[in-house]
């Protein structure tokens, strides 16, 4: 796309300056520079903003800052004594002034779908997206700070009754997908994006935050905290103060009075569990993060959220592995309990907790704190999503997909996480063919959905698929699965005799029951 202004013309595609005497050179800071003063020509840029998007937040001086201004300026023919072309406002900021020749319909190709007039997204008031603070860090000082800011700060703020905040997993990828902040506003149908970077030298601790309107890309705020180290948690509290001060008026209230309630964890250990998620998500290892959780716990027991995540990791682990130990369950159950112990207000501990009940059956309990959770925080993606799971396990079905359809608009760049409970949800409602249909658009299903499909394919009359999954999970399952216990965890899971009767029909006549009767593996 070209933008005009007097005799030059900027291409965003090429990353080109054309005056007329042709292509003029630049650096690309400079460059970026000046696409973010045309994108902002209708305002003041601040000083502060120039930081937090040219410079992506790390220190700079005023001098760095006059420097490429008069870079700038030079290439486009223009002097700090003229200013026709970029204005200087003092102690505030700078303005792009020139005319702008903009093409009538200017939609930069990035990939995503288009958005006609008649199907403008709903970008409420009070939606938000914190995207992934940058860690401007040296490698010797990444310690996950970054990390940690985006995830609190996303809590934090969906603890608002009024405010809708998208899930951490898509925060982090849409950026791959959505360029540009105004792509970022249509692909997650949010109005408002939280962006920023950490910086962490010694003891010493910089963050820069800012808030954007996707509609129009503008900055409504930005500012920099600074402070020691150990500090961090009392800074994220401040930024997120911060942005809920200037969101819209109805929503300010409950994020600013909030009380907030935290354990006594050390930084340390929060960095430790950072890593140990981190780790999980970027290679799935199960095993891993177990030990790695273990190990942390260790070192400080006094961790709740990390007893919880060990306590569903643990869970999970049986299904994964098909291994239903009896020591696993009960070492799964007893860091539930303690998490609780430790931390019975913060939603997510409590939904995790929910969810290590569930996978050994004590419904009563299950049921009881994720309604909990959801009462703390209804806007939790996880608290919503744990929710579904424990109303598939007591024969809530329906009510179970609205959870899983909830958390899905809520985490759009990510329906795999969800889409094993929406099948199996789906197999007992004897909706077999929209389950399958659901299966075939998965790109990455978990290996031991060919069980679930198995038994789909086989009740929907399918045979040959039926069988052609059952031989699929035979060669591909982990050494030492059992499939008798992932079949006896399956059934503590559902508290009705018909969930569980339907799905020991699926076996049967998929052909694995013979199998999944047997103790051991065949």
């Amino acid at each position: 796309m070209a933008i005009r202004f007097l005799d030059f013309e900027l291409d965003d595609q090429l990353l080109e300056l054309r005056g007329p005497a042709g292509a003029i050179a630049m650096e690309p800071q400079v460059f970026k520079l000046l696409r973010f003063l045309i994108d902002h020509r209708d305002r003041v840029v601040s000083k502060d903003e120039l930081v937090s998007e040219i410079w992506d937040g790390r220190f700079v001086t005023d001098a760095a800052i006059t420097s490429r201004i008069n870079l700038l300026r030079k290439a486009v023919g223009d002097s700090g004594k003229v200013q026709s072309v970029i204005r200087t406002v003092p102690k505030t900021g700078y303005r792009f002034v020139a005319d702008v020749d903009l093409p009538e319909k200017r939609r930069p190709d990035t990939g995503l779908p288009a958005v006609s007039a008649f199907e403008q997204p709903d970008l409420t008031a009070s939606s938000v997206v914190v995207l992934p603070f940058r860690d401007l860090s040296p490698p010797e000082e990444n310690d996950f700070l970054a990390e940690g800011l985006t995830e609190d700060i996303s809590v934090a703020l969906s603890r608002s009754s009024d405010i809708t905040v998208i899930a951490n997993r898509s925060a982090r990828a849409v950026e791959d997908v959505a360029p540009l902040i105004s792509d970022v506003g249509r692909k997650l149908q949010v109005k408002y994006a939280v962006r920023g970077a950490v910086q962490r030298a010694g003891n010493r601790v910089r963050v820069s935050a800012s808030l954007i309107d996707t509609e129009i890309g503008k900055h409504i705020w930005a500012d920099r905290f600074d402070g020691a180290k150990d500090e961090i948690f009392d800074i994220q509290d401040r930024v997120t103060q911060s942005i809920a001060a200037v969101l819209p008026t109805r929503i300010q209230g409950t994020v600013l009075e909030q009380e907030h309630i935290r354990a006594e964890v050390s930084l340390s250990s929060r960095e430790a569990y950072l890593r140990a998620i981190w780790n999980l998500r970027q290679s799935g290892d199960v095993v891993r993060a177990i030990d790695d959780l273990g190990s942390l716990l260790v070192q400080d027991e006094r961790y709740a959220l990390a007893h919880a995540q060990l306590a569903v990791l643990l869970g999970f682990s049986i299904f994964v592995f098909g291994r239903d130990e009896e020591t696993t369950r009960v070492r799964a159950i007893a860091h539930a309990r303690q998490a609780l112990a430790l931390e019975s207000s913060d939603e997510r501990v409590l939904a995790k907790a929910a969810l290590a009940f569930l996978n050994d059956g004590d419904f009563k309990r299950a049921l009881h704190y994720s309604e909990k959770a959801l009462t703390l925080n209804p806007h939790s993606v996880e608290a919503i999503h744990f929710r579904g799971c424990v109303l598939y396990g007591t024969g809530a079905h329906e009510g179970a997909l609205d959870c899983h359809r909830t958390a899905m608009r809520l985490d759009p760049l990510f329906p795999g996480h969800y889409l094993e409970s929406v099948i199996e949800t789906n197999f007992l409602l004897g909706r077999y063919e929209e389950a399958l249909s659901i299966h075939d658009s998965w790109d990455r299903p978990h290996p031991h959905m060919s069980v679930t499909m198995a038994a789909c394919n086989a009740m929907a009359g399918r045979m040959e698929e039926a069988h052609r999954f059952a031989e699929d999970f035979r060669k591909s399952r982990p050494e030492g699965f059992r499939l008798a216990d992932y079949f006896s965890a399956l059934m503590r899971y559902l508290a009705r005799e018909e969930d569980q009767a339907h799905w020991r029909e699926g076996f049967m006549r998929s052909g694995l029951w013979p199998e999944a009767g047997k103790s051991g593996n065949s």
